[in-house]
Order: structure tokens, then sequence, then C-alpha cells
């Protein structure tokens, strides 16, 4: 198969191990995004993981996931395409500002849903953050990206990976996955993580604030995040606490799976614009 060339046109995310950026393909100028290795001659194990990554992308069929188009060698090492969004990332927007209420249901409901097709499928996908969010420009529908740490949910469970948290954005991390706590993981932290998601959306700010990781781990473990509705005079009391459930420190005590959640958010959204 002929090697496809591409031109980078920007950097759209990065972290230790990855790099995404836009690109055309140089023969007829499409769009696309390509998730790359940092490294210039990366491990087999490396290899691997963005392998998986890649099965996993194509395992889903679901609008708000990102799609991965193929796979193919790029240089040294192996590139994913992946479908080119036009717009910006969560974080992008939420540094403009908190959400109004209709943008928070129009980005929250269909989030839900991708993240239950990845339970459904018994995936987790562990790095749930503003910045793995893209918000298509032309839909408002929600992307959700960023699957590098995904990884799918065993009879046995799984522990923490100190490795992983390097690439986790501590201000969405759960407490069962900083391994303080010395709890399995499981469904239940991207729910944690989505709890902290939905905080930031409608105040502006992740539930935590601390430039010290390990502040922010004790944070997750030990300090009650203050109700949304008291940081911004608007926010419905029944809305805050569903974000506030979300963020309880035990997963026992959060919503036990994302159909519940989902429920809750339409039945919120049905009566706000009812009333």
């Amino acid at each position: 198969m002929e090697k496809v060339q591409y031109k980078i046109a920007s950097q759209l995310q990065s972290d230790s191990r990855y790099i995404i950026y836009r690109v055309q393909d140089e023969d007829n100028g499409s769009p696309a995004l390509l998730k790359l290795l940092k490294s210039s001659y990366p491990t087999a194990q490396a290899l691997k993981r963005l392998e998986q990554e890649y099965a996993i992308l194509k395992s889903f069929g679901h609008p708000n996931i990102i799609r991965a188009q193929r796979m193919e060698p790029y240089e040294n090492s192996l590139a994913i395409v992946l479908e080119n969004i036009r717009g910006a990332s969560l974080s992008e927007i939420i540094n403009t500002g908190p959400c109004e209420l209709t943008s928070f249901f129009s980005i929250t409901i269909p989030l839900v849903d991708a993240v239950k097709l990845l339970h459904h499928q018994r995936t987790i996908h562990k790095n749930i953050n503003p910045a793995n969010i893209l918000v298509d420009a032309e839909s408002g529908q929600p992307k959700l990206t960023g699957f590098s740490l995904a990884s799918e949910l065993s009879r046995e469970a799984q522990m923490p990976n100190s490795r992983e948290i390097v690439d986790t954005d501590l201000g969405y991390i759960s407490p069962e996955q900083t391994g303080r706590i010395n709890k399995p993981l499981d469904y239940r932290s991207d729910l944690y993580s989505l709890g902290a998601v939905f905080y930031a959306l409608l105040t502006g700010r992740p539930p935590f604030i601390s430039n010290d990781p390990m502040e922010m781990i004790h944070s997750h473990i030990a300090k009650q995040p203050r109700p949304p509705h008291e940081i911004k005079a608007g926010i419905p009391q029944t809305i805050s606490k569903i974000i506030l459930r979300l963020l309880s420190k035990s997963a026992d005590d959060r919503y036990q799976s994302t159909a519940g959640l989902l429920y809750d958010l339409q039945l919120c959204r049905d009566q706000y614009n009812n009333t």
C-alpha cells in the first residue's frame, strides 16, 4: 500500500507519550487528526499500547466517540488516523467562562451516553477530562477522545498504575485512581471524572485547585468540594447534588451506572425546558 504523506497544520494535544496533530493529506488535501508516539524509536511495548488503543476505538460506533479511520506506518513508528473534528476542546471552552444550563445539557447528556457504551462494552476510559473532549464547531456535539489509558475491565480487579498517573489530569482523577487508598479501579472511576468535568463546566473551574500534585491528590481523597450552586448563582441545587454525588470519595456512594446518571440528567433537562 502506498504510504500517505501528511502536512502538519497545528498541534492539538500532547502528553508525555503522545502527540496529536491536525494534518492534511498531501495528495487530496483532506483534513484529519494524526496521533503519534513522541519517541522517534518507540519500544515494542509502546507500539503494542498504540495498537490496543486503535483496536478499542475501532470497536465503538458512537457519534460522540472519536472515530479511528486507520492505523498506518509513520517514519519509524505507527500512527492512528482519526476523524477530523473542527472545534475546540472543552478545556478551551471552560477557560472562556462557566457554561449556561442549555449548553451544559447539550454537552453532558451525549457525553454520558458515550461513556455508557464504553462501560457496556466493559471498557474504562481512565482519563476523562476537558482536554479529552472536543466540541464540534458546527453541531456543538462533544466527541470523547484520549483513549491512550483505556483498558478492558477484566474479571480481576484493576489496581492503579503509577505510570498512568503521569498522563492523567490530576484535576479530574478519582480517589481510587491516585493509588493512595488501596481500592481497585472499575467503571465508577469514570463517573467521578465526569462529575469533575460537570463541575468545571458550570463553575469555570475544577473541584480542587492547586499547583502542588500531592495537595491535589490529597484533596480528591480527603476534602469535600464546595457545592457548585454556592460558587455560581443560578445553578439548580438538583444539578449540584448530582455533581456532588458523582464526586463522592467512595465509589459505592456514587451513581452505580451511567444509565442512572443519564436518566437523571435527561429528567433535569426536561424539567428545565418546561419550567
